[in-house]
């Protein structure tokens, strides 16, 4: 009997919502009451979001091996050096903090290619823009005085604005990467076969040079490969009976909010992680390897569930997850006809 109640109040809510609806699109306004006193679907999405900006402040002035906001200012940077024309002043207004965060990140102990990336930017640009300006002035002192420590990272490829080698033919002809592209398809059974991390971190590899906004890759790939907890994992989400009990490895992506400092990138992380997450499976087909990507609705109880399984911190949210593995040359794939490029387009 309660369930019965319970569906029928569900039901008459549910059509009740739908009318509502043309009423709430009215005017941001509408609809801001509507989710602070109807509906707390974006909830989970806003707590997120102020998390994301406290750590980014907390993490901006702590000790690193990497900081979004020098990521970001370098990339902004190197769009300066490759405008035309160039002008001989630019970025004065972020130049300051930019040079903070660089001395704070090379004083750290730990070296990466990060640090050698934002060395060689600093001094292309300063050796482009107009040295008598006083700001850039004064952060060219700054800048050279920690030159000590940019030695210790010196290396043989200069990470600066470069021209591409466009001389010669694309090294993947379009055919080909049609067949590659068809190639992929959503696989749901894989053989009881461990996957070599190696492996993985190939796939990785090419996944990390997808594009990013401001280059920051707020993300990161969660990866299971022992069998049971895959397996675990794989059966939170909606949509994976069936299918979950027999993977042998999975992908939780990760997004981090504590990249960004304002509400506005709050979907950037999506955006960013999705792009990503396309090049890890090309790649993974290119290795034998195949996937499966996992849709992630934002509901409870999956959220707590995901949430509490592996630990997710406030600021971070789950983008999607990715099966992988040796594929079953036994099992189906759906046919998934996709829509003609005529209707996924619209020339302006």
């Amino acid at each position: 009997m309660y369930h019965r109640i319970r569906n029928w109040v569900r039901a008459k809510w549910r059509a009740i919502d739908s009318q509502l609806q043309p009423v709430v699109a009215r005017s941001p306004r509408v609809a801001r009451a509507y989710f602070a006193t109807l509906d707390d679907g974006l909830s989970r999405e806003a707590a997120a979001v102020a998390a994301g900006r406290a750590r980014y402040k907390k993490d901006t002035y702590s000790p690193q091996t990497s900081y979004y906001l020098l990521r970001r200012n370098v990339h902004r940077l190197e769009k300066g050096l490759i405008m035309r024309p160039r002008r001989p002043v630019f970025a004065v207004e972020y130049l300051p903090e930019t040079i903070d965060v660089f001395i704070r990140a090379i004083e750290s102990a730990d070296r990466n290619e990060e640090h050698r990336w934002a060395i060689d930017v600093l001094h292309e640009y300063f050796n482009a823009v107009d040295g008598t300006h006083p700001v850039i002035s004064r952060e060219k002192e700054r800048f050279e005085a920690a030159a000590p420590k940019q030695k210790e990272m010196t290396g043989s490829t200069k990470m600066a604005p470069y021209k591409r080698a466009l001389n010669g033919q694309s090294p993947v002809d379009f055919d080909d990467f049609m067949k590659l592209s068809i190639r992929r398809r959503s696989v749901r059974w894989y053989l009881d076969k461990p996957v070599p991390r190696e492996l993985v971190d190939k796939a990785l590899e090419a996944a990390a040079q997808a594009p990013s906004a401001c280059n920051r890759q707020p993300f990161v790939y969660r990866i299971f490969d022992e069998p049971a907890r895959a397996r675990e994992l794989a059966a939170i989400p909606l949509g994976t009976k069936g299918f979950a009990e027999k993977l042998t490895g999975v992908v939780v992506l990760v997004g981090r909010l504590r990249a960004y400092p304002q509400v506005r990138d709050r979907h950037a992380i999506y955006i960013d992680g999705a792009l990503s997450a396309m090049s890890f499976m090309y790649a993974l087909e290119t290795l034998g390897l195949s996937s499966c990507p996992i849709n992630w609705p934002d509901i409870e109880p999956q959220e707590s569930l995901m949430k509490n399984a592996i630990g997710l911190e406030p600021d971070e949210r789950v983008i999607m997850l990715i099966a992988y593995g040796w594929p079953d040359a036994e099992g189906l794939v759906p046919y998934s006809a996709k829509r003609e490029h005529a209707q996924l387009r619209e020339y302006q």
